[in-house]
């Protein structure tokens, strides 16, 4: 698309609407920015900073259905909704368990992982031009387990992880205490993906 005087208007100066409007500026459009805030202080002020390749694993997995009773008896879990609204929510909540079939959730993540691999190469190009490149790091993400069933648990988003090509270091306690010193005794099993980044201050990264 040529570069326009008109300028392109991106609602929103969260962590996406300020990368999409500096890459339309990078390719010489005007932009305007419009949030009722100061840039950044939406939800990109609190997330975690997590910049994951490695999560190509859908919500609704197989099995997920026997969760959904359980998360609507919890007020502030997963999926807190007002009873005076499930009969709305009913035709969504079954495309979500429809949708997590062996089939369509090997489909999602293969979906996914092309976009999210290339997420740190992506914003080091925009962070080194801002001077920000401080903010980003690669260590990795450390999954631990307390008790092999949780780790086994685990297994089958591992194992769908691992299909798309992200490399999982299974770790014992030994391991793990190498690693992280500081965590506690209780964990005995963990695993390290160790492409995955994180930045360590979103609000000042936007």
């Amino acid at each position: 698309m040529p570069p326009s005087d008109a300028p392109i208007v991106v609602i929103g100066a969260g962590i996406v609407g300020v990368c999409a409007a500096t890459w339309l500026r990078r390719d010489g459009h005007a932009v305007t920015l419009v949030d009722m805030n100061a840039p950044g202080e939406g939800a990109s002020f609190g997330n975690a900073g997590c910049l994951n390749g490695s999560s190509v694993v859908p919500v609704a997995m197989p099995g997920v259905w026997k969760n959904v009773p359980g998360w609507l008896l919890v007020p502030l879990g997963p999926l807190a909704i007002r009873w005076s609204y499930l009969p709305a929510l009913a035709p969504w909540l079954w495309r979500f368990i429809r949708s997590a079939t062996p089939d369509q959730v090997e489909a999602q993540a293969r979906a996914l992982r092309p976009l999210l691999a290339p997420s740190v190469e992506t914003y080091r190009e925009l962070l080194r031009e801002a001077g920000a490149e401080h903010l980003v790091h690669r260590a990795g993400h450390l999954f631990a387990y307390r008790t092999r069933a949780g780790f086994d648990k685990n297994a089958a988003a591992m194992a769908l992880r691992e299909r798309n090509g992200i490399q999982i270091d299974t770790l014992g306690a030994d391991d793990l205490r190498q690693l992280e010193p500081g965590l506690s005794r209780d964990f005995q099993y963990g695993r390290l993906v160790s492409e995955n980044g994180h930045c360590e201050n979103p609000h000042a990264m936007v």
